[in-house]
């Protein structure tokens, strides 16, 4: 089989693309970012807000701003790294704009972190993986466009891909620990460590024999150090112990949502679990399903002819894949999992297949071949994300920007304004911050107990129970209800009560004092 040698192509050459190809990017989000109405993850919102404010907040283990469940006597930032690192961007009274320029950076540099990778596996040619990841589908690179913690979990776990090939425990151990003050799925990095790890012993190593294997130690220090990591993290945390609240939360969400298998569940556990099914996933990502079975297809017919990360890192994006299915947040493991598995692949096997092209590019051509392919993966991104463009321009702007100005002007700093939605809290906090609220974030880290406030309330959003006005007035010392204008519908009681504001998207309305 043909190896590629250890050095390759124009080193200007291999110094320009990342940089290129990390502007291309950069200057694609930012324009999808200038043409959008509004932040499609509505989540993005607190995230501004509350990257701009961790300088004044700083560790503190309550958030005023929940006043219902127990997540507000004991919080815990799940995304603590994720908004320091973005916390020098979201300045000022509207920190939106530098915090989406931050965002934007951060999604843009996936691609020079996989080149980088790529090129210190010694994958000829890495430009060409990394293009591929660029073109797995235009809902994959919408995910990583949005304001949201999952883009820095998929740039940790292409970074800690490298100690696992080069079994270094102690750095799997430190991306253990970055990956638990990520608000990534906990269990990603030590699963894929533990499956990459497997995949490797089981295949054994590859000789110079054809078709023969030599056997390989197990390397079982990576993914025990990645687990370690992991829990010291969320023991070590400046908030903690209340991160294992928040483990045990996103645990009990993910499990009530697949045994129910309901849309009522999956709202109920939070917007990231939403199951596909087989079919479903070929229909919206069909390249990164074709490259991940064509890989195990080559893994069964090349035999010894694999290294065994190559092995290794196939099994991982299978892994991906599979979790793809039951989350819609799982591609943003899978597709960089599947584009660098390509990559191996492309340097043990299809490198010496793709010789003609190779030879032809290598007679003075490689700049015109570089520049063709280049201009093929744009006109391939232009035809996935043209047709979006309408929708991302019909993104609503922050929804309560009126109601917040009037709670502002009517009720004192501090006083508590009452919702029932956890979900509009990420847009009541950014323009309304001067108030207080009940429910917000994710709904299972502070429901508590059948009898406890956080409950009830969750039983009034619900419908189960009317809306109490006494209680949320006595118990809250709320004057004021707020929620969304086409959330109005579902609640006829509000039919007698007094609405102080309403406009397209929020309305206020008064709580009535009941005897």
């Amino acid at each position: 089989m043909l190896r590629p040698p250890d050095r390759m192509g124009n080193p200007a050459l291999r110094r320009f693309f990342p940089a290129a190809v990390f502007l291309y990017m950069a200057g694609l989000y930012g324009f999808l970012h200038m043409q959008a109405g509004g932040l499609a993850e509505r989540a993005g919102y607190f995230h501004a807000r509350f990257a701009g404010m961790l300088p004044e907040l700083g560790l503190a283990r309550s958030f005023a701003w929940i006043q219902a469940g127990a997540l507000g006597e004991r919080f815990f930032d799940p995304a603590f790294l994720y908004h320091a690192l973005l916390a020098p961007f979201a300045r000022g009274a509207e920190p939106l704009g530098g915090f989406l320029l931050g965002s934007t950076l951060l999604s843009a540099s996936l691609f020079p972190l996989l080149h980088g990778f790529l090129a210190r596996q010694r994958v000829p040619a890495p430009w060409v993986p990394t293009l591929l990841l660029a073109c797995l589908g235009s809902p994959f690179l919408l995910r990583l466009w949005f304001t949201d913690s999952h883009v820095l979990a998929s740039l940790l776990l292409v970074a800690g891909l490298a100690p696992l090939i080069e079994e270094r425990w102690r750095w799997a151990l430190a991306f253990g620990v970055l990956w638990s003050w990520s608000r990534a799925f906990v269990f990603v990095y030590p699963a894929v460590a533990l499956i990459f790890a497997a995949a490797r012993w089981s295949g054994g190593e590859a000789t110079d024999e054809e078709g023969g294997r030599l056997p390989r130690a197990f390397d079982w220090r990576s993914p025990a150090a990645a687990a370690a990591g992991l829990a010291a993290g969320l023991l070590l945390h400046p908030q903690s112990p209340a991160g294992l609240t928040a483990l045990a939360s996103q645990a009990g969400a993910a499990f009530e949502s697949f045994r129910a298998g309901s849309v009522a569940a999956v709202a109920a556990s939070g917007d990231w679990v939403t199951p596909y099914s087989p079919r479903g996933i070929w229909h919206v990502y069909p390249l990164v399903t074709a490259l991940v079975l064509s890989g195990g297809f080559a893994c069964w017919q090349e035999k010894g002819g694999l290294r065994s990360e190559t092995l290794g890192l196939l099994a991982a994006a299978g892994f991906g894949l599979v979790m793809t299915l039951g989350t819609q947040s799982g591609i943003e493991y899978a597709a960089p999992l599947t584009a660098a598995a390509f990559g191996l692949l492309w340097r043990d096997s299809l490198w010496g297949l793709a010789g003609p092209l190779r030879a032809w590019a290598e007679a003075g051509r490689r700049r015109r071949v570089l520049a063709g392919i280049f201009a093929a993966a744009v006109l391939a991104q232009a035809a996935v994300l043209a047709p979006l463009l309408p929708q991302i321009r019909g993104l609503r702007p922050p929804r309560f920007r009126g109601a917040a100005a009037w709670l502002a002007a009517n009720l004192a700093p501090g006083e508590t304004a009452a919702n029932l939605w956890w979900s509009d809290f990420p847009e009541l906090f950014y323009d309304g911050r001067s108030q207080r609220y009940l429910a917000g974030l994710e709904p299972f880290y502070g429901r508590g107990p059948a009898d406890s406030a956080g409950a009830r309330l969750e039983r009034m959003r619900s419908g189960m129970d009317p809306i109490d006005p006494s209680w949320l007035s006595r118990t809250f010392g709320a004057r004021f209800l707020v929620l969304r204008a086409g959330y109005v519908k579902h609640y006829p009681q509000l039919a007698g009560w007094r609405s102080v504001y309403r406009d397209t998207a929020a309305a206020v309305y008064e709580l009535p004092a009941l005897p």
